[in-house]
């Protein structure tokens, strides 16, 4: 948390429900998580699946947004262990 002064606050336009829908938030009390990203985007298998290639983009702009305003971005990784 910040000493002093009031938070910052972003308002942010969603893109599902009323035209004028939006969500404020308080970037150092929220986080960006993903889960389990980097088979569409590693796994030599998938890098040319359609929906991958789709959520890249996407997914870049909200990380790099969120470093801009101060959010925390955290990856979490799915993996399989055969043993």
């Amino acid at each position: 948390m910040s000493s002093g002064g009031a938070a910052k606050k972003l308002t942010i336009a969603t893109s599902e429900g009323p035209k004028e829908t939006s969500i404020i938030i308080t970037p150092e009390t929220i986080a960006l998580v993903t889960v389990g990203m980097q088979n569409f985007f590693l796994d030599s298998k998938c890098m040319d699946d359609p929906n991958g290639l789709k959520a890249a983009e996407p997914t870049i702009k909200a990380i790099e947004k969120c470093r801009e305003e101060g959010i925390q971005v955290y990856a979490s990784l799915f993996c399989l262990d055969p043993g």
